[in-house]
């Protein structure tokens, strides 16, 4: 009891009564006051109080955790934009023929303007449309010289024909030319021949540019092979040509012009890597 004789609070144990919280003032009579409650109820309403919080609280971090992703996701749309629109330019086939860039790619708020993702996103649709700007500059210059190359191909024909003609006319006299001229005759046909040859390939290779495929039809070997070894034969009499064909047509399926082209390269090759056979042959 000598702590109740001071001012002070405690917690005191009363045995069957329970715990209690004592206030104790003495006073200028040599009394003292104690004043006591409870403990128990208090101790019920502390925990209730906790309890409450604990509610809160964990109730309120959740709303803040969902409104955080909520802005956050929308703060970042614009980067989910960007992937997209990366993902669709890396789909599209840039290296040939004409590319459309979507333009703009990026819906920028104008509201967002101002802020970094907004700025990377017009950024981004500006260098998209320099692109699209440079990828259709060189579709417009590749038509062109594609375009060049075809109609040169078809105009350097005729002088072509007509080299072969004369020059082929001039082998027929060989027997009264000298033999230099003769040799440089010859060799003016051979090399008329390699120049068209690289005048059809230079129009294959005009319209496979163009994006036109090879024609897929039924094409006969047999008759190709015939035409370019009698065409040859005129051309190159003092040869010899032997062929071994089946009875029944060779058919296969593929571009007649390019199996034309084919066979006649076939026997100008012959021409130009063999001799003539000796007459007694």
């Amino acid at each position: 009891m000598e702590g109740l004789l001071q001012q002070s609070t405690s917690t005191v144990d009363l045995d069957h009564a329970g715990l209690y919280r004592l206030v104790t003032m003495p006073t200028n009579g040599g009394a003292v006051i104690v004043t006591g409650l409870p403990a128990e109820g208090v101790g019920q309403t502390l925990s209730s109080v906790f309890g409450i919080i604990c509610v809160v609280g964990a109730a309120a971090l959740i709303t803040a955790i969902g409104a955080g992703i909520v802005i956050i996701r929308r703060q970042l749309d614009p980067l989910s934009q960007v992937a997209t629109a990366a993902q669709e330019v890396a789909e599209l086939e840039l290296h040939r023929g004409e590319v459309n860039l979507p333009t703009p790619i990026i819906d920028v708020a104008s509201n967002r303007t101002h802020t970094e993702l907004g700025q990377l996103g017009a950024a981004l649709n500006r260098m998209l449309e320099r692109i699209d700007d440079a990828l259709s500059a060189r579709h417009v210059s590749e038509t062109r010289v594609r375009q060049f190359v075809a109609d040169a191909s078809h105009e350097l024909r005729t002088p072509l024909a007509a080299i072969s003609g004369y020059a082929e006319l001039a082998r027929r006299n060989h027997d009264a030319l000298p033999t230099d001229v003769a040799h440089a005759m010859s060799r003016v046909q051979s090399e008329a021949a390699r120049m068209t040859e690289l005048v059809e390939d230079l129009l294959l290779l005009a319209r496979l540019d163009s994006g036109r495929p090879l024609a897929q039809e039924p094409v006969d070997l047999s008759r190709l092979v015939v035409d370019a070894a009698s065409d040859a034969h005129i051309a190159a009499s003092e040869h010899r040509w032997l062929l071994n064909l089946p009875e029944d047509p060779v058919i296969v399926c593929g571009d007649t012009p390019a199996c034309t082209r084919w066979s006649r390269t076939c026997c100008l090759t012959a021409v130009s890597t063999h001799r003539p056979a000796p007459p007694s042959q």
